[in-house]
């Protein structure tokens, strides 16, 4: 059984949540707990781990999906109450990625780079890294229903990765949770975008963060009840 639940988001569902333009979500199976992006703010980070009784110090894992800002500025934070964590990365690109990279071996962390899909935990996986100016991994695992694809803003595309993990496992995904980037993304080109999704056999999507609030309509509009709310609060079980 594998547990999901949102951390830090755009969209809080619980009280005393605060609001960050940023991800991160805490995937728990037995007994190992692995954290997916840390958000913009440490202090968002650590607020919201306190409000929903998530102790830090228990993580076993930090996958970070990308080198952005909104998924990266709460790690610092957190490795002042976690030093025994492994880190699994995407290949990096950039200066600022190698800054980051470099930050973590610094802490005594070790350092996976992804640049294949590889077991991160457990029959977790990464994608591999995927995109060209962006490089991302997202994080997927095998449910009784089917494959659950964990995304942080999906820039190489999310119709993209759900092919991905479709090849990568031989199923058609379940369900895909996180980052859509779909914000800005308005009229006739929202729609394609949409149908594009649709069109990968994605069963389920709960999209949050960067999906938009327009995203976020479009998607529930043709999803109809297969359509799930997701944001920091809110906590999905799956068998």
């Amino acid at each position: 059984m594998v547990k999901i639940l949102g951390i830090v988001d755009n969209y809080p569902y619980v009280k005393d949540l605060r609001k960050d333009w940023g991800f991160s979500a805490l995937l728990e199976k037995d007994g190992k707990r692995l954290l997916f992006d840390t958000g913009s703010d440490g202090s968002i980070l650590l607020n919201n781990a306190k409000v929903l009784h998530v102790d830090l110090s228990s993580i076993d894992i930090l996958f970070i999906s990308h080198y952005h800002y909104d998924h990266t500025g709460g790690v610092k934070d957190l490795l002042k109450v976690n030093d025994h964590l492994k880190a699994y990365v995407p290949v990096p690109l950039l200066h600022e990625d190698e800054e980051l990279r470099s930050d973590l071996e610094r802490n005594g962390i070790q350092v996976v780079q992804c640049r294949e899909s590889m077991e991160i935990m457990d029959g977790m996986y990464s994608t591999g890294t995927m995109g060209v100016e962006i490089p991302e991994h997202s994080l997927y695992f095998i449910s009784d229903e089917g494959p659950i694809l964990v995304t942080g803003c999906a820039h190489p595309r999310i119709e993209s990765i759900i092919s991905r993990v479709t090849e990568l496992s031989g199923k058609k995904v379940h369900m895909a949770i996180g980052g859509f980037h779909l914000y800005g993304t308005h009229g006739g080109a929202l729609k394609k975008r949409v149908d594009a999704i649709y069109a990968t056999g994605v069963e389920r999507v709960g999209p949050s963060h960067c999906t938009g609030d327009n995203g976020r309509e479009a998607l529930k509009e043709k999803f109809g009840d297969r359509y799930v709310e997701f944001g920091s609060g809110v906590s999905l079980t799956f068998s």
